[in-house]
């Protein structure tokens, strides 16, 4: 490990020094201690040694938090699955107003089916008496006239006007009777036909309902599907937002660790740093769909994130006068200027014009990682190698 810096611990005796030291380390402060200022300096030792132990194991649980954080923070998977969402939205409506329509027609359809049933026997009532009545009516006129050849045949009968008034009256009922078959006829015609139509009507609407109740099926299914595609809808948003509270709670513990828990090195620093920029670009997005509400000084300070503070610390000019170390900076002051922009964008209601600075930013994310890896590689090349190494998940 590389020499760190130590501090003289204050007392009057070694073991005043040691408990000054222990409240120290009680209070965050993971700097060794100076074994010169101890008359027993393996006393100094062994608590260096015990702090070294401590930070080794803090910094493993800290670069594994800060590998997962690769992963938890790319939200592309969460982006892909709202967009695939979206994009079926309009379909989907369009189903929902089809539905509407359908179903608005299968309720006029089964009005007009009852309207026909009722005609149909509407007619039927009305031309079968009409049939009856000039049965009865030929059968009346058929009666007379035999009566009137009962009369011509009785030999009483003398008088020629008489005979000759039988006979005509004979003539016309006979004629009447024939145009009353031929009407008859015609009636009973129009009776047949009734039936007929009354009859086809009947396997109409029974064939209409057939197809009334395959539509309600299909209606039901259409109902189904886009009250289905709310429900997923919600889902798939509550899932975007879980992960996102789970990767917040992550984030803030990775954090702490950084801060108050490890002595990273300068190689995981990098790491550290990479990571802290993924997750801000995939929380543009999360502000966009509205997961979270950004505040613009999280964006518009890039000389006070943690990689702005170790540049602006940063006195070896070994290191800073380098071009890995100007290009890395500008990538990052880059990837805060299009922050800076969605989030504007986003503020203005503009989520199209947002959409696409988060884009960009995206592609400024990767440049900046890549600078860093090119920093990296420099800084090995200078001699500093201290790694922290990431610890696998062994299931």
């Amino acid at each position: 490990m590389q020499e760190k810096e130590k501090y003289m611990p204050e007392g009057n005796n070694d073991m005043e020094r040691l408990m000054y030291a222990m409240n120290q380390l009680k209070n965050r402060n993971f700097q060794a201690i100076d074994g010169s200022a101890f008359e027993d300096g393996s006393v100094a030792d062994t608590y260096n040694e015990m702090l070294d132990s401590i930070m080794e194991y803090n910094n493993h649980f800290l670069m594994r938090i800060n590998d997962a954080m690769t992963r938890i923070a790319d939200n592309s998977n969460v982006k892909d699955m709202l967009t695939q969402i979206n994009s079926q939205k309009e379909p989907i409506e369009n189903m929902r107003e089809a539905n509407e329509t359908l179903s608005l027609q299968l309720r006029q359809n089964e009005t007009q089916l009852v309207e026909t049933l009722a005609m149909s026997k509407q007619i039927d009532n009305t031309i079968m008496p009409c049939v009856k009545k000039m049965t009865e009516s030929e059968m009346a006129l058929e009666n007379s006239i035999k009566e009137i050849d009962e009369v011509l045949s009785q030999k009483t009968v003398k008088k020629q006007d008489m005979l000759r008034i039988c006979e005509n009256a004979r003539k016309q009922e006979a004629q009447a009777l024939t145009r009353s078959k031929e009407i008859t006829e015609r009636v009973a015609g129009l009776g047949e036909q009734a039936k007929i139509i009354r009859k086809n009507v009947g396997e109409i609407c029974l064939g209409d309902n057939e197809k009334v109740n395959v539509f309600k099926s299909f209606a039901e299914g259409l109902k189904c599907l886009t009250d289905n595609y709310g429900n997923l809808s919600r889902y798939c948003f509550g899932v975007g937002s879980q992960l996102y509270r789970i990767s917040r709670d992550i984030d803030n513990a990775r954090n702490d660790m950084f801060r108050h828990n490890s002595r990273p090195s300068m190689l995981d620093r990098l790491s550290v740093f990479y990571v802290d920029h993924l997750t801000l670009t995939w929380r543009l997005y999360l502000n966009v769909i509205e997961y979270e509400t950004l505040k613009i000084t999280q964006l518009n300070n890039p000389d006070r994130c943690k990689f702005g503070l170790w540049c602006a610390n940063m006195t070896d000019p070994q290191i800073r006068d380098t071009d890995e170390f100007h290009e890395t900076f500008d990538a990052h002051e880059e990837l805060h200027k299009h922050a800076v922009a969605c989030f504007l964008a986003k503020e203005a209601s503009d989520v199209s014009e947002a959409l696409k600075e988060f884009d960009i930013a995206l592609k400024v994310c990767r440049r900046f990682e890549e600078a860093l890896n090119s920093l990296s590689l420099y800084l090995r090349s200078i001699g500093i190698t201290e790694e922290t190494e990431v610890w696998k998940f062994q299931g």
